[in-house]
């Protein structure tokens, strides 16, 4: 029987899916209206590269820039053919909006938690993988959310065992992503009894031959980041999503937040849910009350997440149609604690 070492191992994917909200998240309004439809194009452009490539990434340093934008120019040009030199923009517009993990674009990689987890879904019964630690933006809880026995999950948990979370904690969850890419190197390690999923045998694992390709644990990555990634998704949410469309204020990253803020945030997503939060930040994009199109006063994230607010926004109060605020009493009644 021929043997199976030489056989290359499969990073990338062969299809992915797609969502029917895609194209219409709000994070794409400032940049279609600068470049049309070159620029959801370009995205499914950068997909198609990054599910077909490693599967959860892409190389965007300096001297890949260039390539990658011919690449793009020539998947998605016609009789019109897009410059590469635009491309290269709206990349840069879709990072600025978040379609792209800020950190990991500034480092030279494009990602997002959203292609990871598409990524972790569709690998989940592999049994090999070659995790970059140091840009895998998953935290534990997203991994079982989607599968809970997946090799990347046992490789992530076997890597972070090893670690002295105490000692090892870098200030910022993602000062790792600073290092140049390139410069990093790959650790093949044979699969050992500790690697071994729990549907394999010792004997199956060692007549397969497979292999686990994992990045050492040079640091906890932003998997585990100490200022949590969810609270910063929705601080990036609201920037992106709600202030920037709206001129309202932006919020700093997690990292610098007051305790009082962090400890409402945290509050707020435990007993709405995430996807709540999220759809109360849509109803104040539209609310023209809330974004002061309808007069001087205008909301902030921090009148946002107080619970008497945030309930009052889920229920409408502020939508256009139920907004019935008669003019020069709202600071009255906001100082009787009427709102």
């Amino acid at each position: 029987m021929a043997s199976k070492r030489g056989r290359p191992r499969k990073t990338g994917l062969d299809w992915f899916p797609f969502e029917l909200g895609l194209l219409t998240d709000r994070k794409f309004r400032v940049p279609r209206a600068h470049h049309g439809p070159a620029a959801a194009l370009t995205y499914l452009a950068l997909l198609t590269l990054i599910y077909q490539d490693k599967g959860y990434y892409l190389d965007y340093c300096e001297s890949e820039r260039e390539d990658v934008a011919l690449d793009v120019s020539d998947l998605i040009s016609g009789r019109d053919r897009v410059k590469p030199e635009e491309i290269m923009a709206i990349i840069e517009e879709l990072a600025e909006r978040a379609l792209f993990d800020k950190d990991c674009f500034a480092a030279g990689v494009l990602t997002s938690r959203r292609i990871q987890k598409t990524y972790y879904n569709a690998v989940s019964e592999r049994k090999s993988a070659n995790i970059n630690w140091d840009i895998w933006l998953l935290s534990e809880a997203d991994m079982r959310d989607i599968n809970q026995t997946g090799l990347i999950l046992k490789c992530y948990l076997q890597a972070h065992e090893k670690l002295e979370i105490g000692n090892n904690r870098p200030n910022n969850s993602q000062s790792k992503l600073k290092e140049k890419i390139t410069n990093q190197t790959t650790v093949q390690n044979k699969t050992t009894k500790n690697t071994i999923p729990d549907n394999l045998t010792e004997d199956e694992v060692v007549e397969n031959d497979e292999e686990i390709s994992v990045m050492p644990p040079s640091g906890i990555s932003g998997a585990v980041a100490p200022h949590d990634n969810g609270l910063q998704k929705i601080a990036d949410l609201w920037n992106f999503h709600v202030a920037q469309v709206t001129d309202l204020a932006t919020v700093r990253d997690v990292d610098h937040w007051s305790r009082k803020r962090t400890k409402q945030v945290r509050a707020l997503v435990e007993s709405e849910g995430e996807a709540n939060v999220f759809d109360a930040f849509d109803q104040v994009a539209a609310s023209d009350f809330l974004t002061g199109r309808s007069g001087k006063w205008r909301c902030d994230f921090d009148w946002v997440i107080q619970p008497d607010n945030f309930q009052k926004i889920v229920e409408g109060r502020y939508s256009n149609a139920q907004t019935v605020e008669p003019k020069g009493t709202f600071y009255d009644r906001l100082a009787r604690g009427e709102i």
